[in-house]
Order: structure tokens, then C-alpha cells, then sequence
């Protein structure tokens, strides 16, 4: 940066300089030229003039002579015409240069931009497969093992009667929530996993990542089960909502609710 802002300086003043001589030389010879004019038209001038010729012209009738050859003088080297246009030439080059040299300097520094070749081999990845991912994660993450942190009951819609009792680990951050039942590769009949969510709202669930079929039972702030989904596939991450509002959200095994007939309007409770 610094090489072409003294370069552009220099071609500036070069340019000034030339165009300063450029304007001076063709004032003098304006000027020049008209002290010329100004003396030929002077009535002294013109008789002189007048005189000189008329005596030229008697004398040359008078007395004839011979012509002399004179021998011809090579054209004198018009210095002034060249220093006008080598001037004018400077001023020119002055004026363009600055901006091929920027030119140039901005194509070699983009050359110097470009990334290096690399072999088709090295950055050639194959695409991953929806079935192929959950493996590779799988080897990295270890299986997380059931802790037990309460017990909740399903009770009946009529009269509150219970029906069957669960032991449950909650998911109450957000971490424990994003993680809930993945890379779990087998989970007991009484086990299941109890969501507590911020709002009571409407809520979506995934299968991404679980290895066991469950059954998910969205309920709302009431503690009634208002949604129901049975076996859903594993593995999967097709949306699965619940029917309005939502607080809490419970997963067993696949097969479950069916079993011990549990149903949407029924009631949970823990402890």
C-alpha cells in the first residue's frame, strides 16, 4: 500500500510539473509570435519593407548575375517541438499510470488469494445416510443408564381409581429434555421418563436417536392426558404433536398404555 500511494504521488507531481512547462512554453511562443506581428504591421516597418523590395527588384534588372547554388542546410532540430510533446507525453503517462499500476497491483495480490490445489481425494466425503448417522453417534456416546428420581401413577378418568405405578426419572432443563430417552437400547416395563416443560403449550416430540419403541403421552397443566401417541417408530424424526396445550409429557415402552389401558382423559401424579 505504501509503494503505490508514493507512486501515485510521484506520477502527480511528474504530471503537474509537465503540464506547468507545457503551458509556459506556449505562452512564450504566443507572445513570441505576436511581437512578430506587432513589427510587421508597423507603417515603419512596411516602408522599409517596401524599400528593401523595390531596390532588390531594380538591381536584379540592372545587373544581372548569375544564380549561385547554394547548397542545402539539413532541416535544424525543432528542439521546441519536441519538448511540447515529450511534455505533453509526460503528462499523459502521468495521468494513466497510476491507474495500470493499481490495476496490476490489485490482480497479483487477488492471485496471491487463491487457496491452494487440493486432490479430489482429500476433500471428497461421502453423504451420510439418515441410518448411518445415529450409528456413528451411537459408538461415541456411551448408554445412559436409568436413575430413579420418583414414582408416578396413572389414575382413572372415573373416580381416580389407579391403575398402574411407574418408577421415573425427570428431564426438567433443557438438557435433560433434549436428551429424554436417546441411545437407550432396552428400558424396563415399570421404568419411564417424566418431562417437565416451561409452558403450557403446544408441544412436538422425535424419535431421533432412540433405539426403543415408546408410547408418548402429552398432558396439560391439569394433569389430564390429553394425547396419546402408541409404538412410535424408532429412529424417526417425523413431528409428533400433541392435541393442545401441553405441560408435561410421559414415555414408556411401546405398548404400554394398550396394556394397562390407559387412555386420553385419564390422570397421572408423582411423587
Amino acid at each position: 500500500m505504501m509503494n503505490d500511494e508514493w507512486g501515485a504521488r510521484l506520477f502527480f507531481w511528474v504530471g503537474k510539473i509537465s503540464f506547468f512547462c507545457f503551458a509556459t512554453i506556449q505562452t512564450v511562443k504566443h507572445r513570441l509570435f505576436g511581437r512578430y506581428f506587432a513589427e510587421l504591421c508597423a507603417p515603419k516597418k512596411q516602408s522599409n519593407n517596401f524599400i528593401n523590395q523595390f531596390i532588390m527588384s531594380n538591381s536584379s534588372q540592372a545587373t544581372p548575375t548569375t544564380p549561385i547554388k547554394k547548397k542545402k542546410k539539413k532541416p535544424a532540430t525543432n528542439w521546441k517541438q519536441i519538448i511540447i510533446v515529450g511534455t505533453m507525453a509526460l503528462a499523459g503517462i502521468s495521468m494513466v499510470a497510476p491507474g495500470i499500476f493499481s490495476w496490476i497491483g490489485n490482480l497479483m495480490s487477488s492471485n496471491n488469494n487463491y487457496p491452494p490445489p487440493t486432490s479430489e481425494v482429500a476433500t471428497t466425503t461421502p453423504p451420510a445416510t439418515e441410518t448411518t448417522a445415529p450409528t456413528a453417534t451411537t459408538e461415541a456416546m456411551p448408554e445412559p443408564v436409568f436413575t430413579k428420581e420418583g414414582e408416578l401413577y396413572f389414575q382413572s378418568a372415573a373416580g381416580g381409581k389407579a391403575i398402574t405405578k411407574i418408577d421415573i426419572e425427570k428431564a426438567e432443563t433443557d438438557q435433560e429434555r433434549m436428551q429424554g430417552l436417546m441411545f437407550r437400547k432396552t428400558m424396563d416395563e415399570d421404568k419411564g421418563m417424566l418431562f417437565v416443560m416451561d409452558n403450557n403449550e403446544q408441544q412436538s416430540f422425535w424419535m431421533r436417536n432412540t433405539y426403543i419403541p415408546l408410547d408418548i403421552l402429552f398432558v396439560d397443566e391439569n394433569n389430564f392426558i390429553t394425547t396419546i401417541h402408541e409404538n412410535t417408530k424408532t429412529l424417526n424424526d417425523n413431528s409428533l404433536p400433541s392435541n393442545g396445550p401441553a405441560k408435561y409429557v410421559v414415555e414408556v415402552n411401546g405398548g404400554y398404555a394398550k396394556k394397562h389401558g390407559i387412555k386420553v382423559g385419564d390422570k397421572i401424579s408423582w411423587q
